[in-house]
C-alpha cells in the first residue's frame, strides 16, 4: 500500500508531427484511441467528441485504427484512468486535459474555405470553430481571427496585420494542434 512520493519525466524526441502525419498504417499517439474507445456518454457530449477514430481526419489518413492485442477502451479504463488516479491529478485538471486531447483532436476538422477575391480563408461555419474555442474557452472569433491573421511589426514600430493564405491557416492550425499535444505531454 505505498504511494508514489515523486517522479521525473524527461519530454525528450516527442514527434509532434506524429499528430497531424503519420506513414499509411500507422497510429497517432496511443491516448487519443484510448480516449475516444473509453470516453462515456457524458464526456463525449462534454469534451465534444465525434464516435471512433475514423471521425478524425488526423487520425484516419494513415487507415490504422486498431492493434493486435491492443483493447483501447480496456487500457483506457484499467491503465490510463487509474494511473492519472494513482498521481492524484484532481477533477479540474484532468477535465482540463480532456478538453485539449478533444482540442487537438478538432484542430484536424476544422475546415477552411478560400477566399475568391483574395488570398485569404475563413472557417466553414459547421460549429467546429465553435466547439473547439469552447475547449480552449476562447471567443470563436478571436480564436479564428489569431488562425487567419498575422502581425508584424513594421520598422517604425507600427503593427501591420495581414490575412494568412489558406496554405498558412492550414499550417498554424496544425501548430495549434501539435503544440497542445506537446503542452499536454510535458504536463
Amino acid at each position: 500500500g505505498g504511494a508514489l512520493e515523486a517522479s521525473h519525466m524527461h519530454g525528450a524526441l516527442l514527434e509532434k508531427t506524429r499528430v497531424c502525419c503519420r506513414a499509411q498504417g500507422e497510429r497517432s499517439f496511443h491516448i487519443f484511441y484510448q480516449f475516444l474507445a473509453g470516453a462515456t456518454e457524458s464526456q463525449r457530449s462534454l469534451y465534444k467528441l465525434r464516435l471512433g477514430p475514423a471521425n478524425y481526419s488526423m487520425l484516419s489518413s494513415s487507415g490504422c485504427f486498431d492493434v493486435c492485442n491492443i483493447n483501447d477502451a480496456e487500457e483506457w479504463r484499467s491503465g490510463l484512468l487509474p494511473a492519472i488516479k494513482a498521481l492524484g491529478i484532481g477533477t479540474t485538471s484532468t477535465d482540463g486535459l480532456f478538453s485539449l486531447l478533444s482540442a487537438v483532436l478538432l484542430c484536424g476538422e476544422l475546415n477552411w474555405v478560400p477566399h475568391a477575391t483574395v488570398q485569404s480563408s475563413r472557417c466553414m461555419a459547421d460549429g467546429t470553430i465553435n466547439d473547439l474555442a469552447y475547449l480552449f474557452s476562447v471567443d470563436p472569433n478571436d480564436l479564428e481571427e489569431a488562425l487567419a491573421l498575422r502581425e508584424h511589426t513594421a520598422p517604425d514600430g507600427s503593427k501591420i496585420s495581414a490575412m494568412c493564405t489558406h496554405s498558412q491557416v492550414i499550417m498554424a492550425t496544425q501548430a495549434l494542434a501539435q503544440a497542445t499535444h506537446g503542452g499536454v505531454f510535458q504536463w
